[in-house]
């Protein structure tokens, strides 16, 4: 920004002031009151609106820095082609403005930076140098520390509200993960507990093998269950002892009923032939005898005829009886004899076909239900493994959601600490305090101070030493080198710097040289006031404003 002019009319002491700036650098001097600071305030005030230190914007306050005896007053400088004029009393800012800068306020007032607390001294090193949280840094530094990729992701959403936001923020998350392992655990939640709790059970995980064995060990019994209800059946099924000699015996009898059958069928064939020879005999016609002629007659259709064969002798009625009785009793005989064959056969067929089983057999039959109370007990016992091992998973699901909430506190604590300033921000302001530095000690180098620094913790030192310890001329010497630095990155290229006199005489001239820069690249406008007891000489690297002259100090102008 190289300042061409400035107006200021009825700014604190000064009535009047005009001047066209004739180099890239300006002294101001004259003797104490002449308003060389005043100037300054006046600059500054013109260019960002910021009240001469100890007066606010308050319109009372703001109104305290218009001249005494006068009612309006403003401050105008002209830049790079550009007009800033503002009024006193209002602030209004007429006329085309001037550029914006990153640092403007600090290179226009050295002291500030000084003066700032390290958070603010911290955001304008990261805007000069334009470093920023980016992803890659935030993820590579998190995920270094074993913070888990789902937190890394809502840290860096956090982290768009600054590093001072993500660490609340994260306090509150953390805050709230010991809450969820606490409604998890039912417990109170303390670091090294979390890390290795789970929950207290009677009994012990069974192993596979347990379980593998207590398997066996109901199959086993199963199968014998089964086994034993398939034989009580077969049990059931076979006959009695009793019922197998009686169908033995009646097996054994076939031989003796076919003998007593034939010999049966023989005798019914003789008793039916019998008997029917004797039914023809009683049905045959009857014989007579004729009185007359002694010839045979017989009846024949109710008819007396002649006989023509030989006299039938009828049986008697006791003869046909018994006759039928020994028929009736050879037929009986037989259909016995026919039945104990049947039977036989019968007997026979069941005793190839019925179930057959030992005593042996038996008596292990009847422990049936002994072996189904062995198979209750050892299905109780697999149940009882079944109901640990679920207890034990169930345990080890309700540990591994607890570990998940200690690790969210963990990882939500580890980002608070990577967020507070001696974390990422530190590893970023490494990036921006490496190059500024290094451009401190170029400068310091040229001009022939000590250098100055910014230490890792933003404090700043001058010649090794804190800057709050180093004697007036020091904190000068630090002072302008801090704005040199922040007007050059910012590419303002402009510096305002006050009580030039507390150098030593013979180091004033040393630091004009420096700061007139003949090849003009380190800064476009350079304005120094200090008190001096007489006007040095102007030449073309160097314009003098000498206060002490008439017509830059005037009445007030009303």
């Amino acid at each position: 920004m190289k300042i061409e002019s400035i107006a200021i009319q009825n700014f604190l002491g000064l009535y009047d002031l005009r001047h066209t700036l004739a180099a890239r650098t300006l002294l101001v001097c004259g003797p104490n009151g002449s308003g060389k600071s005043s100037l300054l305030d006046a600059i500054r005030f013109a260019i960002t609106g910021n009240m001469p230190r100890g007066l606010s914007a308050r319109g009372e306050q703001r109104r305290a820095a218009i001249t005494e005896g006068a009612s309006t007053g403003y401050a105008e400088v002209t830049a790079d082609g550009y007009t800033a004029r503002r009024a006193i009393a209002s602030g209004t800012l007429t006329g085309d403005g001037l550029p914006a800068y990153t640092g403007l306020d600090v290179a226009l007032d050295p002291q500030r930076f000084a003066a700032m607390p390290d958070d603010a001294r911290r955001r304008l090193l990261f805007e000069l140098m334009d470093v920023k949280a980016d992803r890659e840094t935030v993820t590579r530094v998190m995920k270094d520390e074993d913070v888990p990729d789902a937190i890394i992701e809502r840290a860096f959403v956090l982290l768009r509200g600054g590093f001072d936001a993500a660490v609340s923020e994260a306090n509150t998350q953390a805050s709230e993960a010991r809450g969820a392992w606490k409604a998890i655990t039912g417990e109170a939640y303390g670091t090294q507990k979390a890390a290795k709790w789970r929950p207290t059970l009677e009994t012990e995980a069974p192993s596979d093998e347990d379980l593998a064995k207590a398997e066996r060990l109901v199959a086993a019994a199963n199968d014998r269950v089964s086994y034993l209800m398939d034989l009580a059946g077969r049990v059931r099924a076979a006959l009695p002892p009793e019922r197998l000699a009686d169908l033995q015996a009646q097996a054994d009898d076939l031989a003796a009923a076919t003998e007593d059958e034939q010999r049966a069928e023989q005798e019914a064939a003789a008793a039916a032939e019998a008997l029917a020879e004797l039914t023809a005999r009683a049905r045959a016609p009857e014989t007579l005898t004729c009185p007359c002629c002694s010839a045979s007659l017989a009846f024949e259709d109710r008819a007396l005829v002649e006989s023509s064969g030989t006299a039938i002798a009828r049986p008697t009625e006791e003869e046909l009886q018994a006759a039928k009785r020994q028929d009736h009793a050879a037929r009986q005989a037989l259909a016995e004899a026919r039945g104990r064959i049947t039977a036989a056969a019968g007997a026979a067929r069941s005793l190839e076909t019925a179930p057959t089983v030992t005593q042996e057999q038996r008596d292990e039959a009847a422990t049936l239900e002994e072996a189904r109370h062995v198979l209750g007990l050892h299905q109780a016992a697999h149940a009882s493994l079944l109901q640990a091992r679920t207890l034990h998973e169930q345990a080890d699901m309700l540990a591994n959601k607890a570990l998940a909430a200690h690790q969210q506190v963990l990882g939500w604590l580890k980002v608070k600490e990577l967020c507070s300033p001696s974390g990422i921000p530190a590893i970023l302001l490494s990036r921006a305090l490496d190059p500024f530095n290094a451009l401190l000690r170029a400068y310091a180098a040229d001009a022939g101070f000590a250098p100055a620094q910014v230490e890792r913790d933003l404090s700043l030192t001058y010649a090794g030493r804190p800057y709050a310890l180093c004697s007036e001329s020091e904190q000068w010497r630090a002072d302008t080198l801090f704005a040199l630095a922040i007007a050059r990155l910012s590419g303002a290229k402009v510096v305002l710097l006050d009580r030039f006199d507390v150098l030593q005489p013979d180091d004033r001239g040393r630091v004009l040289d420096w700061l007139s820069d003949p090849g003009g690249s380190m800064m476009d406008t350079v304005i120094l006031a200090g008190t001096l007891s007489k006007r040095p000489e102007a030449d073309m690297l160097l314009d003098v404003l000498w206060m002490g002259d008439a017509p830059v100090m005037q009445k007030a102008v009303a």
